[in-house]
């Protein structure tokens, strides 16, 4: 209950740090050497949560039309990558 009080009351996001694009985003698949459209693509970010850094060199691309499925151990950083998508 004091994670989700703690993220309903945080600050919101810095909309300046966010880049939106209506091009379709194309990605380099490293297992077929091909510029893939993802609906969804980021390279080596770092989330951060006040002056805390939460998640560190992130990269993540999600192929158009494909399903992701996002799963780990407690604690392992599942909420806070979901949380960083949305914003």
């Amino acid at each position: 209950m004091q994670r989700i009080s703690k993220f309903l009351l945080s600050e919101d996001v810095d909309q300046s740090a966010i880049q939106r694009s209506e091009k379709p985003i194309l990605v380099t698949d490293p297992d077929e050497q091909v510029a893939v459209p993802s609906s969804v693509a980021i390279a080596k970010a770092t989330f951060s949560w006040g002056d805390r850094p939460v998640l560190n060199d992130i990269s993540l691309h999600v192929p158009t039309g494909s399903l992701c499925i996002i799963v780990g151990p407690v604690g392992s950083g599942k909420t806070s990558l979901l949380s960083a998508l949305v914003c």
